[in-house]
């Protein structure tokens, strides 16, 4: 959090911050729609009211334009929740994990995600050495040894050679080749690289004077 010294702030508290920072506050029958509403009235009518039995979380993990990884989730929770009870996508390192070269999010029974601490295993077992793939299926192993359901999306960084990705290339020969930096540091951070690897000052004078006309014409 940016506006303080905590980590979290739940209920009312959290109700209050909000608005005191200025953001936008609505009812919660706002989020209600004819669908969960007719779900929730058929389920408390017949006794249904299984806390264990659905799951429907959306997560994505995504990467911005400096190289920085973010995981995020959403989720209503199950139907018949304990009013105050908070689930695992909340939670980092249950439901969903991010570092500057891993992100985690999980969907499923969230009470036991959040037990097993599934993300933050993920990202323990590859820490230690273990494919990313292989330390996903070892925390899902945790956590379906209770009979839990689970299921998670994980992507890793790795070390690239490749600074100007294919796409964000806007000037290629056989000399050079100018781009958007993969992982910018300022706002437009533009490449120019030497097609044969070698440093632009080793070039022949002829053709460092094309070089630098042809990086003053692109830019």
């Amino acid at each position: 959090m940016d506006h303080g010294p905590h980590t979290m702030l739940v209920g009312r508290a959290a109700d209050e911050t909000t608005k005191k920072l200025g953001f936008d506050v609505v009812a919660n029958n706002y989020f209600t729609t004819p669908f969960r509403k007719a779900y929730w009235d058929q389920t408390s009518r017949l006794g249904q009211r299984d806390a264990g039995s659905e799951m429907g979380t959306v997560g994505a993990i995504v990467l911005d334009s400096y190289g920085h990884l973010a995981a995020g989730g959403s989720t209503g929770g199950p139907t018949g929740k304990i009013d105050g009870r908070i689930g695992d996508t909340a939670i980092l390192g249950a439901g969903l994990y991010a570092d500057a070269r891993l992100g985690v999010v999980c969907s499923g029974e969230g009470d036991q995600i959040f037990k097993q601490l599934v993300a933050a295993n993920v990202a323990k077992y590859h820490a230690l050495g273990s494919s990313l793939s292989d330390a996903a299926r070892q925390a899902l192993r945790h956590i379906s040894a209770t009979g839990a359901s689970c299921a998670l999306a994980a992507t890793c960084l790795y070390p690239t050679t490749f600074p100007v990705l294919p796409s964000h290339e806007f000037y290629k020969d056989d000399q050079l080749l100018i781009g958007h930096s993969r992982y910018p540091t300022t706002l437009g951070h533009t490449l120019a690289i030497v097609e044969s690897g070698a440093d632009l000052f080793s070039l022949q004078p002829a053709e460092f004077v094309d070089a630098l006309t042809k990086i003053s014409t692109t830019a």
